[in-house]
């Protein structure tokens, strides 16, 4: 285990942008040296996050995703997206229900620099999604890759959240977040 909070984010009003599903919790962070080992145990990570959902009438598309930032002090930024979604989810109109979502991270391949390569797929699931969970798959190529991991650094994950078009009573609350070393 490397982070666990239980309490409750600030609730997120979802826009046409990517915004933050997890204002006021504590940031969760990848340790420097963490992502440094291949072969039978490399190193990976699973970040699990869930909470409260609520559509309203009008109800646009949910595009979920993680992203990164290695700045400190921490700050939220969807400019390096971890993992995004393939497409987007309709959630049921006029209801409130709960989410859960798991990301799986782990080492591709060691090198100096910034040069690692990191591999990142998840899914959001939800009573109230109008089709089936939301797979992190970009292409359908089974995850993303992202080839600029720098080993010694400190990593901050940043679950988010975007529509497809902001509608006001649309919100989520995060509710709890773990984060749990796999190697």
């Amino acid at each position: 285990m490397l982070y666990a909070f239980y309490g409750a984010a600030t609730t997120s009003v979802p826009t046409g942008a990517a915004v933050t599903i997890t204002a006021a919790m504590p940031e969760v962070s990848v340790p420097g040296g963490y992502m440094v080992t291949l072969g039978k145990r490399s190193s990976s990570l699973k970040l699990e996050i869930g909470g409260y959902i609520t559509g309203t009438v009008t109800t646009p598309t949910w595009s979920f995703g993680l992203a990164y930032t290695t700045v400190s002090p921490p700050a939220f930024s969807a400019a390096t997206p971890l993992c995004t979604p393939s497409t987007a989810v309709a959630v049921g109109s006029s209801a409130s229900g709960s989410w859960d979502a798991t990301f799986r991270i782990g080492l591709r391949a060691l090198a100096p620099g910034a040069a690692s390569t990191i591999w990142c797929s998840g899914i959001v699931a939800s009573n109230l999604f109008a089709a089936a969970p939301l797979t992190m798959n970009p292409g359908g190529s089974g995850g993303t890759t992202m080839t600029a991991w720098q080993d010694d650094l400190e990593y901050y994950l940043w679950p988010y959240l975007t529509l497809s078009a902001a509608t006001a009573g649309n919100t989520v609350t995060t509710q709890y977040m773990k984060l749990y070393g796999e190697n």
